[in-house]
């Protein structure tokens, strides 16, 4: 049995003891066992709280018995004669409650093994403290303070059991388990069942303490199964075969649309969701090679379904969307879709109004994108901010092969952001800047870095305006870079003093094939100049002056020399003559495109001259000027060929198209040749 002293200071404490005493024995403690007890509680780590009376003198318990000042560790005399007078419970397998007093009774099991705890009252007023409820409020329980006490202590027999009581510390597998302990008169072994704390789910893999009570002694104790909240919660298993309905029948499921790899259906969905009306030329070219859609003022609205269609398209390789004004969302749907389109090699969005964040859509898709080779970005109003980030993506980019940035509004700015781009690229053989405002500083910079680049083979510089410096800087890269064929310096105000400059590396140069340098102030004295390199340059075959007209002994000079050597020169005429031009509206539309397009239409002949003897059959003109962008019908070509007195099989001087069909020179197959046909 615990005995518990009451302390002069009015402090309550709980003792455990294993051993069991009888409820005569009456300890009578010394003051020196009176300390030593209180110590050992003390370094065991009990906490005591000290009450202060009210009343002054020496306090007294609640019965009165003893005061403070002849403390004894003896129990009460009437908590005595009611442990002695209180009859025996008849059946012990009944816990026994006092329902008035709110006192309980323990199962028969926790009379051994659990150590017994005698509660001795002390004042009313004070209550002890433990370190047991600061425990208790870490783990989450509630504290001994904020239990209710009982009434009274319940007894069975001889022995004394503690009720309920706001001082009781629990033991470490008790505040574990969180149950009850149970014990076994008998065997005096606890047996630990799992069970679920009340109110709280029960799950399959949880046990709770329970009596494992067994009527033979070593049988092991029943584990009382549960059901898992999560299947109260679903109820009973319901089996479709129990229920009879029709419900199927009344909503038949949706059938399955087929797989669609041209993007037709994803095209619809997409024009119903953005809420516009399908175009019918989407749907019918959607799985064409070629996707020619110019003038039908598309939008952003329209664009995104288009772009969304093509995404995964296997077919188009050509998408032209020229004049659409599909602006800054346009430009970025179209963008995001080539990250994920690994069939399309050529876009044209010429015209269409993308500005700076079009642009840089398009630029940062260059980064990711393997598969494009030709970029047409004409008259989209770009700035020079925007050319900056092109630059990073030409050092990344491996595909790339032609970019059209003419009719924009670059300035010098633009050169010098695209400079080290062009030099460090290994891909882009196209490069048309024409029509901008590329001056000085800009212009400088784009031939110096001619000097490191090794691809690039058309280079289109015309309206622009280099002048001087750009000529001089031109001169120093054409006496290393040998991979530039076609080099068109159209109207940018080079001088007399320009054109000294740029012979310096035309006499060094070897892999220059064309040089058109038309409509700029060379006067008499600039042509002579530029005549003179021309007799020892090995490569050169084409050389343009477009727009100037020259006296009677500069021809006779450039007579000698296209005698001398075979390159054809091109100018307005002698003396102001003006030649004549054919009147077929077919041919004069066939002359602009070609006025438009010469580096192109130059690169195609020159491609089709593989035996370089400048002459090609009619047939591959035609091929040459359908690829470039030029659309005729079967009757226009009849008509042209039938006003130019020209047929299929003949071959004809190329070069001289740059000049109009009047000057037009014809030849013949031969007998071998026209055995072929």
């Amino acid at each position: 049995m615990a005995v518990v002293p009451q302390t002069p200071n009015s402090l309550l404490l709980l003792e455990t003891i294993t051993e069991t005493r009888s409820l005569e024995e009456e300890p009578v403690l010394t003051e020196d066992e009176k300390a030593e007890y209180i110590r050992e509680k003390v370094e065991k780590g009990f906490r005591f709280r000290q009450h202060t009376h009210s009343s002054g003198g020496h306090s007294r318990c609640k019965h009165g018995h003893h005061s403070a000042k002849d403390w004894s560790p003896r129990l009460s005399p009437k908590r005595i004669r009611r442990a002695k007078h209180q009859p025996k419970q008849k059946d012990e397998n009944k816990e026994t409650q006092d329902a008035g007093k709110g006192t309980r009774s323990l199962r028969p099991s926790e009379k051994s093994g659990l150590e017994t705890a005698i509660l001795t009252k002390g004042p009313a007023n004070v209550r002890p403290w433990s370190s047991a409820g600061e425990r208790s409020h870490k783990e989450g329980r509630k504290s001994p303070r904020q239990r209710p006490k009982t009434a009274s202590a319940a007894t069975r027999g001889d022995e004394i059991v503690r009720p309920w009581s706001v001082t009781e510390v629990l033991d470490d597998n008790q505040i574990e388990s969180k149950g009850e302990i149970s014990t076994d008169e008998e065997t005096e072994k606890t047996k630990w069942v799992w069970t679920p704390k009340k109110d709280t789910p029960k799950g399959e893999d949880q046990l709770a303490i329970e009596q494992g009570e067994t009527e033979e002694e070593g049988k092991r104790p029943q584990v009382r199964t549960v059901q898992s909240f999560q299947e109260l919660l679903e109820g009973p298993k319901v089996r479709d075969e129990d229920y009879d309905t029709d419900l199927e029948d009344d909503f038949p499921p949706d059938p399955e649309k087929e797989y669609d790899p041209s993007g037709t259906n994803i095209y619809l969905d997409q024009c119903k969701k953005e809420g516009v009306i399908p175009i019918s030329y989407v749907i019918r070219h959607l799985k064409d090679p070629v996707m020619r859609m110019r003038h039908h003022y598309l939008g952003t609205k329209q664009t995104k379904p288009l772009a969304r269609a093509m995404t995964d398209n296997p077919y188009i390789e050509d998408l032209d969307l020229v004049d659409n004004h599909l602006e800054e969302g346009g430009a970025v749907a179209l963008a995001t879709m080539l990250r994920e389109n690994a069939n399309i090699t050529k876009l044209d969005i010429s015209e269409n109004f993308i500005y700076s964040r079009g642009a840089t859509a398009m630029f940062s898709m260059l980064e990711t994108n393997y598969t494009l080779k030709s970029l047409i970005l004409r008259s989209n109003h770009l700035s020079d901010s925007d050319i900056q980030l092109l630059s990073e993506a030409l050092k990344n980019n491996s595909t790339l092969v032609d970019i059209d940035l003419s009719h924009n509004d670059l300035g010098d700015l633009a050169g010098v952001y695209l400079a080290p781009g062009l030099a460090e690229n290994h891909s882009l053989t196209r490069l048309n800047l024409s029509w901008n405002a590329i001056r000085g500083k800009g212009s400088v910079a784009l031939f110096n870095a001619l000097k490191a680049n090794s691809v690039l083979e058309i280079l289109d510089m015309s309206w622009n305006g280099i002048a001087l410096p750009g000529c001089q800087a031109l001169g120093r890269a054409l006496k290393v870079n040998t991979t530039l064929r076609i080099l068109n310096l159209s109207n940018n105000h080079i001088t007399v003093d320009a054109t000294k400059k740029l012979v310096i590396g035309l006499k060094k140069n070897i892999g220059l094939e064309v040089l058109m340098m038309g409509t700029n102030p060379l006067g008499d004295e600039g042509i002579m100049t530029l005549l003179v390199p021309m007799h020892k340059h090995k490569t050169l075959r084409i050389f343009t002056i477009q727009g100037l007209t020259v006296p009677t002994g500069i021809q006779a000079k450039i007579e000698d020399l296209m005698n001398a050597k075979d390159i054809y020169v091109l100018h307005a005429g002698v003396g102001g003559f003006k030649r004549q031009r054919i009147s077929s509206s077919t041919a004069s539309m066939v002359e602009q495109f070609i006025n438009d397009n010469q580096l192109n239409v130059l690169d195609g002949f020159l491609q089709k001259d593989s035996e370089k003897c400048n002459m090609i059959s009619c047939e591959d003109m035609l091929e040459v000027l359908h690829d470039n962008g030029l659309k005729m019908s079967k009757d226009q070509i009849d008509k042209l060929l039938k006003h130019t007195n020209l047929q299929r099989h003949m071959k004809i001087h190329y070069r001289a198209l740059l000049a109009g069909f009047s000057s037009l020179r014809v030849g013949q197959f031969t007998e071998a040749e026209m055995s072929e046909y």
